[in-house]
């Protein structure tokens, strides 16, 4: 079992750390850290069977998740259509700290799991949540941005990788915020915008650091749908779209198969770029709560 590239940790405050920031945004992408866990046939039986013994390597995972960049490749399995594996780990992460939901709720809770293809039905009109299944590119977003609380952990198993397209981009919530001023925070901490039926700002604090949502096609679709945008609220947006079009601040990879992406879904935006309309690229989205990431 091997883990390479320890994250930064950083933090959003003071001058000082901005400055810091913006030196890390100049370097070549292939420079940004990009944390990886490498394990054996042993290491998975050992999660597929629940065995004990594994609570310091979940850990760590969930450290990486919590810490910049937020994101984690998990390499050793082979490539496969069983998400079983990847359910495991992600159960486990999540299982380190109860979840506020499921305190309240007294239930344990659902596990998503969803294979993203090209639909060849599926068009912008047939559901914001379908634009995943086309071959066009997506600019960073988050999941469950409809939700009152998005899900926390998100996973991504590459099954075929596509190899003249589909790279992900990574866009960290550190690297975003500091590509925006003060006042342009501040008015994403304040603002509401619709995404669904119900509106929220798309920034929170929580536990001492911002998280995010964000969806900008979600958002385009509640107000195709009626849902009233105001003038303030896009004023709010706009910036924010503007730093998350320039894939060059962020991380960017091409993901393979048997790889796996598990990422903090309000810490980190994830996007793409487009791929073949005839590609049989084909991922396994996994969503879950994790109270070890609130």
């Amino acid at each position: 079992m091997t883990f390479v590239a320890v994250p930064m940790q950083t933090k959003s405050r003071g001058t000082a750390i901005v400055s810091a920031l913006q030196q890390r945004l100049n370097r070549p992408t292939a420079e940004k850290p990009r944390p990886v866990f490498t394990i054996n046939r042993r290491v998975a039986r050992a999660f597929l069977d629940e065995s004990a013994g594994l609570e310091s390597l979940v850990a760590r995972m969930a450290q990486c998740l919590n810490a910049y960049p937020h994101f984690f490749i998990l390499r050793g399995p082979p490539p496969t259509e069983d998400a079983v594996l990847t359910v495991q780990i992600a159960k486990a992460i999540a299982g380190l700290k109860p979840h506020p939901l499921a305190r309240v709720s007294g239930q344990a809770l659902r596990v998503s799991h969803t294979r993203v293809e090209i639909d060849r039905n599926a068009t912008l009109a047939t559901g914001v949540t379908r634009y995943s299944r086309t071959h066009l590119a997506l600019t960073p977003h988050t999941d469950s941005s409809y939700n009152p609380v998005p899900h926390e952990l998100l996973a991504f198993q590459m099954v075929r990788d596509d190899a003249e397209g589909g790279v992900s981009i990574l866009a960290p919530i550190e690297d975003v915020l500091a590509n925006l001023d003060d006042a342009q925070i501040v008015a994403l901490h304040k603002t509401k915008v619709p995404f669904g039926k119900r509106s929220y700002p798309v920034l929170w604090r929580q536990q001492g650091q911002s998280h995010i949502r964000f969806y900008d096609q979600q958002i385009q679709a509640a107000v195709s749908n009626g849902a009233a945008l105001s003038e303030a609220a896009r004023g709010a947006l706009q910036p924010l779209q503007d730093v998350i079009n320039v894939p060059r601040l962020f991380h960017s990879f091409a993901l393979r198969g048997g790889e796996t992406l598990f990422l903090h879904n309000t810490l980190a935006l994830h996007g793409r770029t487009g791929f073949a309309k005839d590609s049989n690229r084909l991922m396994l989205r996994i969503r879950i709560y994790a109270g070890a990431l609130v």
